[in-house]
């Protein structure tokens, strides 16, 4: 197992996972803002300087991990079309890879996966899983580009007939988001992607539309918290028995102690307590959803007993291919959530009413700016 783990830019994370002796592959991370961006709004992320960040690569260097540098941002706004975008581009990822000495860059973009590959033959180029590669012959396209490793979309990761049909038909390493919570098939997925990759290339924020809607479903409905394809530690060996090598662990926005907690559970291959601590749900206090709420009300704790889940996957396993997705006609994760979820109802539904509240202000605040802007013209 090869195990690319987030960074928060803290050193601590470093010193820890030398001193219990946790061997990873590889960290990744970006800093908050840049030219080409990343997959994560600025505003979540530690913000860090360029000197900095050398230092912190130049540990990791020294304890042995290899750096991937996160440049995953879907869409550049056309910046790549100009004369001067391109300079600027060539100039950014002068300063990646030859300053900061990064071992690896993680892309989106094809055209940038094609320009790596010619000016910087050296570095690994790995397909981000905001690609959402589903098929062997996105898989095939994305290799011939010059990837080296190669990230199949996590709403996947439960279909192993597919995983099996790529793992034969490319040579490049592949990899699998184990921790990501996304609502399964979410229909804010690619928009969200969107505005966080603009944001972390500009001095902006963004409003958390998509953020709030996941957050309304996922505790309205406890069967999609089943449902999001996440991989616990025990089942990891289900998918080396697949070929898979590589195992990537989110949370770039996360403290150093849930990290540690989380990549070491992984490491281990086991985790006795709440699977929630380990994988990546953003449950926010409401106003940290909408920054101009006068009400916080905090979120509520969901534990998900990862004991009882063991041999959840075997359904997947034997199932998957046949798997038609018409989650409407099947009860498996909602069987499965109503025997290994549990929350306080009474904060559940606090919280789903401030949602609510902020869900309409949203599109009443929206109407009154553009109101306001009408008026002053």
């Amino acid at each position: 197992m090869k195990l690319s783990v987030a960074t928060n830019w803290n050193d601590k994370l470093l010193y820890e996972m030398s001193k219990r002796e946790i061997k990873v592959y590889e960290i990744y991370g970006s800093l908050a803002t840049g030219l080409i961006g990343s997959g994560r709004e600025r505003q979540a992320l530690p913000q860090v300087q360029v000197p900095q960040a050398k230092e912190h690569i130049a540990l990791a260097h020294h304890l042995g991990i290899r750096f991937n540098y996160a440049l995953n941002a879907p869409c550049l706004g056309n910046q790549e079309q100009t004369k001067e975008g391109r300079r600027q581009i060539q100039e950014h990822l002068e300063l990646i890879v030859q300053e900061l000495k990064v071992d690896a860059v993680i892309v989106t973009q094809p055209w940038l996966i094609e320009l790596i590959r010619r000016e910087f033959p050296e570095i690994e180029i790995v397909a981000s899983v905001i690609i959402h590669v589903e098929s062997v012959q996105m898989a095939k396209f994305y290799e011939e580009l010059g990837i080296t490793r190669l990230n199949i979309s996590v709403m996947a990761n439960r279909n192993f007939k597919l995983i099996q049909s790529i793992m034969k038909a490319v040579s490049c390493d592949v990899e699998l988001l184990a921790n990501e919570t996304c609502l399964f098939r979410c229909p804010f997925r690619l928009y969200h992607y969107n505005s966080m990759g603009h944001t972390s290339q500009q001095q902006m924020e963004i409003t958390q539309y998509c953020l709030l809607n996941c957050l309304r479903k996922k505790l309205g409905n406890p069967a999609e918290l089943i449902k999001a394809r996440w991989i616990r530690p025990e089942d990891i060996e289900r998918y080396e028995a697949l070929g898979i090598e590589f195992f990537k662990l989110e949370g770039r926005e996360f403290p150093t102690s849930w990290l540690l907690r989380c990549v070491e559970s992984y490491y281990h291959r086991k985790y006795e307590g709440n699977l929630a601590d380990i994988i990546a749900f953003y449950f926010l206090p409401t106003n940290k959803l909408e920054p101009r709420s006068q009400r916080i009300v905090p979120p509520p704790s969901i534990y998900i007993d990862n004991q009882k889940l063991e041999g959840f996957l075997t359904f997947f396993e034997k199932n998957g291919d046949k798997c038609d997705e018409q989650c409407h006609k099947c009860s498996y994760c909602a069987d499965i959530a109503e025997k290994t979820v549990t929350f306080d109802r009474t904060a559940v539904e606090t919280y789903l009413t401030e949602l609510g509240l902020l869900h309409a202000n949203f599109l009443r605040n929206f109407e009154e700016e553009r109101e306001g802007v009408v008026a002053g013209a």
